[in-house]
């Protein structure tokens, strides 16, 4: 059985392929950073978090965006899941964040693990994937 990777680890992968595949594209890929684990005491990470929030920061927002237009979007969103994530890993907030996304012309999504994720990503690259 393959080891499974954390989330960020399964990040770092798709960064690493995309920054390789696509130079040209180097600043059109990049992550919210909102599943990012904040250290110090528990006052202090709430502290980071409402200035966070005050300074934009939106619950739900997908890991990955990429400001690419392709096949009739404008862009794509991916919530990341680790490799053996299950449909049921997405949270209420992501999913909101996911169809808001939809309905303004954007394809977003989730995915398990970075091997499906770079896989969606290079069909949306070759506009495999039209509206």
């Amino acid at each position: 059985m393959a080891k499974v990777l954390l989330e960020e680890e399964d990040q770092k992968l798709i960064f690493k392929w995309w920054f390789k595949q696509y130079p040209n594209f180097d600043k059109c890929l990049f992550s919210s950073l909102n599943g990012i684990s904040l250290g110090g005491s528990k006052k202090r990470r709430g502290i980071t978090i409402k200035s966070a929030k005050a300074q934009g920061m939106l619950n739900g927002v997908s890991d990955i965006q990429l400001c690419v237009a392709r096949g009739g979007y404008h862009g794509m969103f991916i919530e990341l899941k680790r490799s053996d994530g299950k449909q049921y890993d997405v949270t209420d907030d992501q999913w909101s964040f996911i169809y808001a996304m939809r309905e303004q012309g954007y394809y977003a999504t989730w995915c398990a693990g970075h091997k499906q994720a770079i896989e969606l990503i290079t069909d949306y690259m070759e506009g495999r994937l039209e509206k």
